[in-house]
This record gives C-alpha cells, structure tokens and sequence, in this order.
C-alpha cells in the first residue's frame, strides 16, 4: 500500500481542524462555524454562505497538500463541497448517529455511489469519531479487519478505513493496528498498518493508556521503519516508561543497538509533556557536564519548558562547577515559555546557593541576551 496517498494526507489534514468533523453529531444542533459571531449563520452583507468545500481548503491551504487530489474543494464546488457548512455539519450528524457498519457503508458509497471525495473524507473523520467517543460493537473491528485484508477491495479505501481507525488513537484501535503490524500476511498490508500506528500519539487519543503496547513492540521489533514510526508517538504521549526506552537507545553506544538509535534520536526531539520530566531530570542528575546524557537531558528540559523542567535545570546547575556556564547561558538562551523564564529569573537571587558563581552569573548573561532578543527590558 502506499502509505502515503492523498487519503492520508486528507485525514491529517481534517484532523487539524476541520469544522465538519468536529464530532457535532453528539450534539442536537450543529456546530457553530468557528470565527463566526453569536449568529453563526451570519454572512458579511452580499457575501454567500460559507461551503463545505470552502471550509476544506482553507483548513488544509495552510498546512500542506489538499485533502482532495482532483483540483480543490473550493474550485470544485460540486456535491458536498458545494453544500453549506451548518447543512454539511447537520448532514455528517445524522451520518455520526448511525450504528458503526452503517457509518463505514456511508464512507464507501461516498466514492463508490456519488463519486465526492470531499463527502468521503468528512465521513472518515466521523468514523473516527465514533470510535473514539463510542464504544464500537462486538464484532466491528473483526469486520474492518476482513475488509482490511481482502485484496479485492481497493487500496485507497483500505487505506481510508486504517487511516479512520488509527487516527482514533484508542487502545482497541491501536491493538488491531499492531495485530495487523505484526500478523498480517501482505507485506504491503503490514507496512500500511504500521504506518498509521504514527498517529497514535494524537493529543485527544487515549494517551498514556497506550504506551505498554507501543513499549512492548519497541522492545520486540526489529524493523526500523516501524522503529521510526512509532518512536513517535511514544514521544508525544511522553509516558515515563517510553521516555525513558527512547533516552536509553538514543545514548546506546554507536555499533550496539544502531537499529533503535536512530529512531530515538529523532523521536526525543518530540519530548514536550510535562510528565516526561521525571525519567529525563534523573538522567541529568547524573551526568557530567558536556558528557552525552547531559546534552540531551537538558535539551530535553529546556524543549518540555514547564516549572519542573526549569527547577530541574536549576538544581543541576547549583551542584556543578564552573565548566557548566557556558551550558547554563545556552540552555537559556533556548527558553521559549514563561514558566521556565521565571525559573531562571529565580535563579538569580542570591538565597540560592551556586557552587560556582560563574554558573549563576552565565544564567544572567543569557537572561540579558534573551531579553535582547526578544525586544524585553532588562
């Protein structure tokens, strides 16, 4: 399969906004148009109602390819991408209030029957919806399994149905992904599956609940590929257990576990939870300065940036000497929020005590160029 069509490509691209998906089918009355006022189906005076099309291109216009292939919903303007945004989201309702057979039946058809891939993709979400939100009946996975493995059906909707459930994030939803992953006799099939595990670190998705079988198949695989795919998510959910598999192959020595370190590495610049401070301040702890483990945790901290991460820096900091003030001014000097600021800017009061002033002094020469930087007072 390839993993990365426009099908994917769409999903993400809903995902990231789209009003229609919004789940507005738990509601009575459809969602309101975001940005608009008290009356959501005010219009500028002489101005046409906004399109589902409209609200399609502009949610993906800003973040990469189209959701639609075939020319832009908005130039398009037929079927779904014609029909207003509060009929659309009033349509996808009823659709969302079906029973789950149902719901991926209407999927299909929107392709198979009415031939509008617009319709298509705003179904998809809401598949994605119900089974994030619901709980599918018995019996429901087994069938998208069926439809998943069965060559006859065309891979673009095999890849619309993996697609539906990965970005659901679940642990039913990432259990049959990694069935597939691991079980599946296609190739193509196993490497698609695989693919769409990525999506399992969504920020709505089932978070830290996922992160034993997503531990266990790092652990156990020996594709990077899926290695590169799933060090990913493991980061974003930033459970300790993950956090701290993915600091430990990342420092592997080269030559010892080549297979995994890669994929750490990459998948440590995603560490932003507050809850991965824990396993990431104990392996600053006990680094030295400049040595391997300590570049990455404190890199790790300053990118997490919360109150925690920022005492842990500091704490650090007070016990080291002077070969850590050059370390010090640049970790401030990569501070993005106010919570770690504020812990610098604490630092600097003399009740703390530093075991080199040098260090505490640096935290001030990088505090005086942040505020440089960023156009701030002293």
């Amino acid at each position: 399969m390839k993993t990365g069509s426009w099908r994917f490509l769409g999903a993400a691209a809903f995902l990231g906004g789209f009003v229609l998906v919004s789940w507005g089918w738990m509601q009575e009355e459809p969602s309101p148009v975001p940005g608009s006022q008290t009356n959501p189906g005010r219009q500028p005076d002489g101005a046409a109602p906004a399109t589902a099309g409209e609200s399609v291109a502009q949610s993906a216009g800003t973040s990469g390819p189209r959701s639609v292939s075939r020319g832009s919903a908005k130039s398009r303007k037929t079927g779904f991408a014609a029909i207003p945004v509060l009929e659309a989201n009033a349509l996808l309702n009823e659709i969302g209030k079906k029973d789950f057979p149902s719901i991926l039946q209407a999927m299909l058809d929107a392709e198979r029957v009415e031939h509008d891939q617009t319709k298509q993709l705003a179904i998809q979400t809401t598949l994605t919806g119900a089974i994030r939100d619901r709980t599918p009946p018995p019996g429901f996975f087994e069938q998208l399994r069926q439809f998943a493995v069965n060559p006859s059906n065309p891979e673009s909707e095999r890849e619309l149905v993996l697609a539906a459930v990965g970005s659901a994030a679940t642990e039913e939803t990432t259990k049959f992904l990694i069935d597939l992953t691991l079980h599946a006799q296609d190739p193509a099939l196993r490497r698609s599956a695989g693919s769409f595990l990525g999506l399992a670190g969504a920020m709505n998705g089932a978070g830290v609940k996922l992160a034993p079988m997503l531990d266990e198949l790092w652990l156990s695989s020996r594709d990077q590929n899926l290695l590169l795919t799933i060090a990913q998510p493991m980061a974003k959910i930033g459970a300790p257990s993950s956090v701290g598999h993915l600091l430990s192959a990342a420092l592997a020595p080269f030559g010892k576990d080549n297979l995994r370190k890669g994929p750490a590495l990459g998948g440590v610049e995603e560490i932003f939870q507050p809850r991965a401070v824990p396993p990431v301040a104990a392996l600053l702890e006990r680094s030295t300065p400049g040595s391997p483990e300590n570049k990455l945790a404190g890199l790790v901290l300053v990118n997490i940036g919360d109150a925690a991460a920022g005492r842990a820096l500091v704490a650090w900091l007070e016990k080291a000497d002077a070969r850590a003030a050059p370390i010090a001014r640049e970790w401030v000097n990569r501070t993005q929020g106010p919570e770690l600021l504020a812990e610098w800017n604490a630092a600097l009061d003399a009740k703390i005590g530093f075991r080199s002033e040098r260090v505490r002094e640096a935290i001030r020469a990088g505090l005086n160029e942040y505020r440089q930087d960023h156009g701030l007072g002293r």
